[in-house]
């Protein structure tokens, strides 16, 4: 289940919230049919947009 929830930078997290993202953070990654594992190219790929994405944003 994904939750989504909008922070504001002034905004301070509730203790539940923090409480939720340490936890999210210690949970393991799952991959199923709707996102299986990445290929080793496919992280390739990704990783070469990263690239220019950093180069546009410079």
């Amino acid at each position: 289940m994904i939750k989504t929830v909008s922070v504001h930078k002034e905004q301070k997290l509730t203790p539940e919230q923090k409480k939720e993202l340490k936890e999210a953070i210690n949970r393991p990654d799952v991959e199923d049919e709707d996102c299986p594992e990445l290929s080793p190219e496919m992280i390739k790929a990704f990783e070469c947009l990263i690239r220019q994405n950093k180069r546009r944003k410079a």
